[in-house]
């Protein structure tokens, strides 16, 4: 056969790739990984007796990840570090680890706990609030005495009306120091309260928050009425004051007096009809204690409670005594133990 120059240049070329498509694969895999034992390749391929010999040999239990050259394959691993963060414990309402108070009554304690600590935020102003009263109505006796002095008639009426709003005025002080519608713990040991130790001492806590936001809602209700009353009474002692001296339409002094007199009876009104912060709180407790009685959950952890802590009562009979009791209407209590 003759072959010209183009069939024998194309031979050639058939001839190349028959040989290069033969001989890549080939190299290929005579580079790769799994038949060179570089340090960037994998494992030795393995038959399946091979791999079957080293699943029974291996221990139950442990990875399949390679060991290291160098370690020992028996070599236990080390627990992570134990710190603040090793573990989530489970939230409870003042109880340390073991003590788990119903939802009900845990719900009952936050409520009570943060009502008193929102009313302890005043702290002591009470007495800032007294002692202010007091020097102010203090300044208008004085002020009182030296119309008194002055030898028109206007000054004996204005000394008059004076010394009875003066009069009102000390009585609002002594009210606001002798009646303080404040917690008596601060602020900080209700919303951090120390840990319960027992059943007993949850019920304890419970009962003792419940009185003191009650007596702290009678204790503003009687200031709300007795200060409101003031207001009233004293736009009221006009009434003899302008019979006793007459209204002068010429004198302003009897025009400042009637105003004065209007805007007593205005706030006088308001604070009489107006609820303040401590009855609306304790009336707000009482309704979800009441909501949470008439259910199942709630009846039931009542009672559970009562039995828990009238246990530990038995328990302990003997050892300590505890002795308390509510005076007057601040909420406060004797405590004895031995």
């Amino acid at each position: 056969m003759r072959l010209d120059a183009l069939g024998l240049g194309r031979l050639t070329v058939l001839l190349l790739g028959s040989v290069l498509s033969v001989g890549m694969p080939a190299t290929a895999a005579a580079q790769s990984g799994r038949d060179l034992d570089a340090p960037w390749g994998g494992p030795p391929r393995e038959s399946g007796a091979e791999r079957a010999a080293a699943a029974s040999d291996a221990t139950p239990g442990t990875s399949d990840a390679r060991v290291p050259a160098g370690v020992a394959a028996d070599v236990a691993i080390p627990p992570p570090p134990a710190g603040a963060y090793g573990g989530l414990a489970t939230p409870s309402t003042s109880a340390p680890a073991g003590l788990r108070l119903p939802s009900t009554i845990s719900t009952r304690l936050r409520s009570l706990e943060s009502d008193l600590a929102a009313l302890a935020q005043r702290g002591s102003g009470y007495i800032v609030d007294g002692v202010v009263q007091l020097l102010s109505s203090g300044v208008s006796i004085a002020v009182g005495v030296l119309f008194l002095t002055a030898s028109s008639g206007t000054g004996d009426q204005m000394a008059a009306y004076l010394f009875s709003i003066s009069g009102v005025g000390v009585a609002r002080g002594l009210l606001t120091l002798f009646l303080p519608v404040t917690p008596h713990e601060s602020a900080v040991s209700y919303l951090h309260p120390t840990p319960l130790t027992g059943y007993r001492e949850a019920r304890d806590r419970l009962r003792a928050r419940e009185s003191e936001l009650h007596s702290l809602s009678d204790a503003a209700m009687v200031g709300r009425v007795v200060d409101g009353s003031l207001g009233i009474a004293s736009a009221a002692a006009m009434i003899p004051l302008f019979a006793a001296f007459g209204f002068r339409e010429s004198d302003p002094y009897s025009y400042v007096m009637l105003l004065l007199a209007g805007v007593s009876v205005v706030t006088g009104a308001i604070t009489l009809f107006s609820t303040s912060d401590a009855e609306r709180r304790w009336s707000n407790y009482v309704e979800l204690r009441d909501r949470l009685a008439v259910t199942a959950a709630g009846a039931e952890d009542e009672r559970w409670l009562e039995e828990h802590a009238d246990g530990e009562g038995l328990a302990s009979a003997g050892q300590d005594v505890t002795l308390s009791a509510d005076i007057g209407l601040l909420g406060g209590s004797l405590r004895l133990s031995f």
